[in-house]
């Protein structure tokens, strides 16, 4: 959610100068099979049957097993910030 931008900044990578453990901090649960999901994240689980290299970056791509919604506006990043979605 739009408040959630402290979250995205951490998993970013811009404060592993400072901050060992990306997790730390952070609240999660780990109560859907093992698998981490962000409080006030929608999370999907997913079992990955592909993957695309493209540069500096991995795509992967998979087929949804289980959906964690949640029902907040979503955080957006265009641009250089962080923005609203329009109603």
């Amino acid at each position: 959610s739009s408040g959630c931008a402290h979250v995205a900044e951490r998993f970013s990578g811009n404060q592993d100068s400072v901050v060992s453990d990306r997790f730390d901090g952070i609240d999660y649960n780990t109560e859907y099979s093992g698998w981490v999901v962000l409080s006030n994240a929608n999370a999907f689980c997913c079992k990955i049957s592909e993957t695309l290299v493209s540069g500096t970056h991995t795509v992967f791509f998979g087929n949804v097993c289980a959906v964690c919604p949640t029902f907040n506006d979503p955080l957006t990043y265009l641009q250089g910030r962080y923005r609203q979605l329009a109603q």
